[in-house]
């Protein structure tokens, strides 16, 4: 790396936030946590780069400031802000590894690599064009790689380490047994933040205690814990447990070096080297390590697989139907985020506004499918009543037992309008339902009413008013039901044929809906 070249990510600008005025703005290290009261939230176009800037702020602050106690967790609370002469003093210290092209040690980087081996920096973000992803996101093309801009590649490198997906990597002379690097430990979950009413809020709301004073059924040892740009260790392709919470925060999945050059005056970054870097071992249960993933138990586990395997997003389902494992309190069937777990025990003062944030993406052999960024309200009294809970998931369950009934009378609107002399053809039918796809307008329909139905169902629940929430509910879910099978049927009704079974295929869903949504009408 040129001494030539420098980017400090502790002065420049690189992290996307807006304003509590709604501005965006581009801010440095330094300043993002000087102005955190003052910042909404950081946000980037990618919802994975989003939860990697989260997770690194959250550990340079829990390096600086703890806490390690609740009772210091609840003074920084109330305090409104962070000790910036803390941590102004402890990032000028460690400014040397806190700079992009530093020439010894670059942030989240390994100088060492074979810079033969460079490939088009496209390789270094899921959402640029690079082989399987080619024209998911982005379309140019490997032979001709647009060169980014250094805060663009700090963002990229950043979310990388995250959320790698598995796969053949280069290798240097010597490591041919490490031609192939397992996924990153984010890449095939949902990542939860408790957000607040800005991002001091956030940064706190998810800092945990990790010294063992915890009541949550697992904690780290502090002792040896440090960040990767403190470690003294270089990253090398092996398996490894985190040394400690901050470790796990800043985890290297990746040996990555960054190839910046100048053209037309300015600094960018045109090629990246990658290959195998830390990688969780087997043994490894990261369910009782990560506070930021929610987990299941599987009923029955495969050989080699992990019987808890994160709570991730799949592409024909909402978040919110998960909400019960987001929330419910954890037992031996499943495991709220640690975050979730702590913020039941803790006084944010009378109706303070948090929400739950969820970041991932879905992919299927090392190729991304999609990316998602998903909010709930999030009403704490949720954490804390078993009985509002309860309430929550019998809503739930109204929806999912509609969607049934909506995909059976849109089964037998198909099945009658195929074969309507009988002797239907099972692979014709359902070829027709999923062409007429009426669940996903039905799910989407959903996802305004239930939010509303989260934060009023919580207010009406104190003063035991709970029936006109949960009544609006199960008018909405009625509702969307209908809409989804006449949307369904609409594009059937085109002959006598389709109009005869869409008659008798809506006479069955209004019947099933009312049985089961009667008993929830005020």
């Amino acid at each position: 790396m040129s001494d030539s070249f420098s980017f400090d990510l502790i002065k420049q600008p690189w992290i996307p936030c807006l304003t509590a005025s709604g501005q965006a703005e581009e801010l440095s290290l330094r300043e993002t946590l000087a102005r955190a009261p003052e910042i909404r939230e950081v946000v980037d176009p990618s919802p994975l780069v989003t939860a990697a800037l989260h997770r690194l702020l959250i550990a340079i602050v829990h390096r600086c400031l703890g806490p390690n106690t609740d009772e210091e967790w609840q003074h920084l609370w109330e305090r409104g802000s962070f000790d910036l002469d803390v941590v102004g003093t402890y990032l000028a210290k460690w400014r040397h590894r806190l700079n992009l092209f530093d020439s010894e040690r670059p942030f989240y980087q390994t100088p060492e690599l074979d810079r033969s081996k460079a490939a088009p920096v496209s390789k270094l973000a899921h959402e640029l064009s690079s082989g399987n992803n080619a024209l998911l996101f982005d379309h140019s093309v490997d032979a001709e790689p647009q060169p980014i801009a250094p805060a663009r590649a700090a963002r990229y490198l950043v979310a990388l380490h995250a959320f790698a997906v598995g796969g053949l990597v280069s290798f240097q002379k010597g490591e041919e047994k490490h031609r192939s690097a397992a996924a990153a430990p984010l890449t095939k979950g949902a990542v939860v933040f408790v957000a607040g009413a800005n991002l001091f809020e956030t940064i706190t709301l998810n800092m945990v205690n990790v010294d063992g004073t915890s009541s949550a059924p697992f904690e780290f040892d502090p002792v040896g814990d440090a960040p990767a740009w403190e470690q003294a260790e270089r990253i090398r392709p092996a398996d490894r447990s985190p040394s400690g919470y901050i470790d796990l925060l800043t985890w290297q999945s990746r040996r990555v070096l960054l190839l910046p050059e100048v053209r037309n005056n300015a600094l960018v970054v045109p090629k990246v080297v990658l290959m195998k870097g830390y990688q969780l071992p087997d043994s490894m249960d990261q369910h009782s390590k990560e506070t930021m993933l929610a987990f299941q138990k599987r009923e029955k586990t495969p050989s080699g697989q992990d019987p808890w395997p994160p709570m991730g997003f799949r592409p024909e389902r909402v978040l919110w139907r998960d909400s019960l494992v987001l929330l419910q309190k954890s037992d031996d069937r499943h495991q709220r985020p640690r975050t979730v777990e702590e913020l039941a025990n803790r006084d944010l003062g009378t109706g303070h506004p948090a929400s739950l944030v969820a970041f991932g993406m879905s992919s299927d052999r090392a190729k991304v499918m999609l990316w998602r960024h998903d909010r709930l309200p999030l009403p704490t009294e949720y954490l804390r009543d078993t009985d509002l809970m309860s309430q929550l998931a019998s809503a739930i369950k109204l929806a999912e037992d509609a969607a049934a009934r909506l995909g059976s009378a849109v089964r037998l609107l198909a099945q009658k309008t195929l074969f309507p002399a009988g002797n239907p053809e099972r692979k014709r039918v359902s070829s027709l339902v999923n062409s007429l796809a009426a669940e996903r307008p039905y799910w989407a329909a959903l996802n305004g009413p239930f939010r509303r139905l989260m934060v009023e169902l919580a207010d009406a629940w104190a003063l035991d008013e709970q029936d006109a929430p949960i009544g609006a509910w199960a008018a909405a879910v009625r509702d969307a039901a209908t809409d989804a099978f006449e949307a369904a049927a609409r594009s059937l009704e085109t002959s006598a044929r389709g109009l005869r079974a869409a008659a008798e295929a809506r006479g069955g869903l209004r019947a099933t809906l009312h049985v089961i949504i009667a008993p929830f009408l005020p």
